[in-house]
This record gives C-alpha cells, sequence and structure tokens, in this order.
C-alpha cells in the first residue's frame, strides 16, 4: 500500500539502472559538490573566527571559553572532509 502512494505522487522510477557512464557522472558531481561544500564550510568557520577574535571579550575571569574549541572542532571536521573529498571518499 505505501508504494502504491509513493508511486502515485512521485510516478514510477525507472526500470533499469543508468549506464555506467550516467553512474560516473553522478560520482563525479557528487565529489565535486562536497568539495564546494567543504570550501563554504571552511570560509564560514574562517568568518566565525575573526569575527569572535574581534568582538570585545566581557567575562576576563572564565576558566572555560567553549567558543575557541566548538570553532577548533569544526575546523578538524572540515578540513577532514576536504582531504576525503579529494581524495575521492565523499561522507555519505
Amino acid at each position: 500500500m505505501w508504494r502504491r502512494a509513493v508511486d502515485f505522487v512521485l510516478g514510477e522510477g525507472p526500470a533499469g539502472s543508468p549506464p555506467e557512464r550516467v553512474r560516473w557522472l553522478i560520482v563525479e558531481q557528487q565529489v565535486r559538490s562536497e568539495i564546494l561544500i567543504g570550501w563554504v564550510q571552511f570560509a564560514l568557520i574562517l568568518f566565525f573566527l575573526v569575527l569572535y577574535t574581534a568582538s570585545p571579550k566581557t567575562s576576563a575571569g572564565t576558566a572555560f571559553l567553549p567558543v575557541p574549541w566548538v570553532l577548533a572542532a569544526f575546523f578538524a571536521v572540515t578540513l577532514l572532509r576536504l582531504v576525503a573529498a579529494y581524495r575521492r571518499r565523499p561522507s555519505t
């Protein structure tokens, strides 16, 4: 029943699998998209790092500041994502 509802709303899928060339082009597009997303994410992290560095700090006596740690964690994950994408192993 669920399958009939999905077929009604979305239409029936293709009968066979696409040719090898089409599958290769899809993978290449996914890799390029992963690289683009990684660089945009990297630019956003740098933007927030500059913004945080330039902002005035009000709590001078605070023992733990979470923002630099979170930015460092996102930086590391993004760097690993970019390395994986350039090695043609998208993270999906």
